[in-house]
């Protein structure tokens, strides 16, 4: 998911994933009455807590996405170090990102 691809000039899936996310958001009455909601089951529910962070921290800078963005994981592992796991915290702390683990 996080992993370059050199078939597609060095991107992430991931990154290629928000890039159609952000074109959704570029319509102003999108951004003003939508909001992102993410969502995976097992491992699909990992995914789902990497792509949040990684979606949460990028519209955070950029703004072109509005926040919070939810994360709904269900009978997922945990995800990340220590380093990870606090960062993850600071954007909830901050009302970036919002994670209910079920």
């Amino acid at each position: 998911l996080l992993k370059p691809r050199k078939e597609y000039g060095g991107e992430s899936k991931c990154a290629e994933i928000f890039q159609h996310v952000i074109k959704l958001f570029e319509d102003e009455d999108r951004k003003k009455n939508y909001k992102l909601y993410v969502t995976g089951h097992s491992l699909g529910g990992a995914l789902s807590t990497l792509f949040g962070f990684y979606a949460a921290s990028s519209a955070r800078m950029e703004g072109t996405i509005p926040l919070p963005i939810s994360v709904v994981s269900v009978a997922s592992p945990r995800v990340g170090d220590a380093a990870f796991q606090e960062a993850f915290y600071h954007l909830e702390h901050q009302g970036c990102l919002r994670h209910l683990r079920v």
